[in-house]
């Protein structure tokens, strides 16, 4: 019989530690900018693995998900998830959360990188007079995550996100 004696406590979604790095380095007339970020110490569900613990095998045993492979019974002892009821509302089944979809998220993100390029201004010849300054630069945002989390993102909380895309900008910054 399970009871409040069984409930452990699995984690936290708030991550322990944040950080972050911002630095720019510049040698002759480059210029380098790198930002990173990443969140550590938390714990996040996966809300995109779909929900086997509701399938009954009465009713549904030809459709559905890969994760039904997973689930225990006498034919396949290493299961790793709970075995599937027949009645899936009977009042003996195990109910509330569990672990089986609760994943570390930790991640490290390279948010953006930037290269510059200050033109001399010498180069400028005719335009000098009224151009201070020209940079050319490349900027790519969003170049990717590390992390063990198996969602698509451990930054998602919605079930159905709009997905961080990976951006090229490419510009010239003049100055007057």
């Amino acid at each position: 019989m399970l009871d409040a004696q069984d409930v452990v406590i699995l984690g936290n979604t708030t991550p322990r530690w944040q950080l972050g790095l911002n630095n720019t380095i510049s040698i002759g007339n480059f210029d380098l900018n790198v930002f990173v970020y990443g969140y550590l110490g938390f714990k996040r569900y996966n809300n995109f693995a779909p929900n086997v613990d509701a399938i009954s095998q009465l009713t549904t045993p030809m459709n559905t998900t890969i994760y039904a492979r997973e689930i225990w019974s006498t034919d396949r002892p290493d299961g790793t998830r709970p075995g599937v009821a027949a009645n899936p509302y009977a009042t003996n089944n195990p109910t509330g959360n569990t672990d089986f979809d609760l994943h570390d998220a930790s991640f490290l993100r390279l948010k953006s990188i930037t290269l510059g390029y200050t033109i001399p201004r010498r180069w400028l010849g005719g335009v000098a007079s009224t151009v201070q300054r020209a940079r050319l630069f490349v900027d790519l945002q969003n170049l990717g995550v590390l992390t063990d989390y198996p969602g698509f993102d451990p930054e998602y909380t919605e079930p159905n996100p709009y997905p961080k895309y990976t951006t090229v900008t490419v510009g010239v910054e003049l100055g007057f």
